[in-house]
């Protein structure tokens, strides 16, 4: 099995199952490991805390933690974040909605996304999808600049009021609910 080594010292090996993707499996799942330190994931994660510096879970005494089922790029991502060390930038965009997904759910700090995210924006990747599906990417990871342009182009190319677009199934990531308010 594959050990993805995020910090080479660590003593952790965080699981992730990812299903559908293989070809070569019978079950068209994968199973990647990550080599990480347990301190580093605690300190990131109040969840992460609950689950590994107690010992109420089997995981706060395990070299071996299971995360479940998951995106391997996703979750190699965000541990490479939390362990500020190098990142990978070839996340396809529907994977960054999954990745805001994993921020809610392990309860992780995204202004430590926010570098990344600009980084990803700036090499182009924004010249490769609609600016309405970009909308609630660039205002999650706090990125004015992409929001601005988004607006704008959504402004000035759209005959119809703007809107943004997910294109994924997680319903519940969307912009807050815009109010127009009179001026006092």
């Amino acid at each position: 099995m594959d050990v993805v080594p995020i910090d080479e010292n660590g003593e952790l090996l965080v699981e992730v199952v990812q299903t559908g993707n293989d070809p070569s499996s019978k079950t068209g799942s994968f199973t990647r490991r990550f080599q990480v330190n347990r301190d580093v994931l605690i300190k990131a994660s109040r969840v992460l805390r609950a689950m590994l510096a107690t010992i109420c879970w089997k995981e706060g005494s395990s070299d071996v933690v299971s995360l479940g089922e998951g995106f391997v790029a996703v979750t190699e991502l965000w541990l490479r974040v939390v362990h500020d060390v190098e990142q990978v930038h070839n996340l396809l965009f529907p994977e960054i909605w999954l990745l805001v997904q994993a921020i809610d759910y392990y309860a992780l700090d995204i202004t430590l996304f926010n570098a990344w995210f600009a980084e990803g924006y700036t090499r182009n990747a924004h010249l490769l999808v609609e600016p309405a599906e970009l909308l609630f990417p660039t205002w999650r990871f706090n990125h004015a600049k992409g929001f601005a342009k988004c607006t704008r182009d959504l402004a000035y190319g759209e005959v119809r009021h703007i809107t943004e677009r997910n294109p994924s199934n997680l319903i519940q990531y969307h912009l807050p609910m815009a109010q127009i308010r009179k001026p006092t």
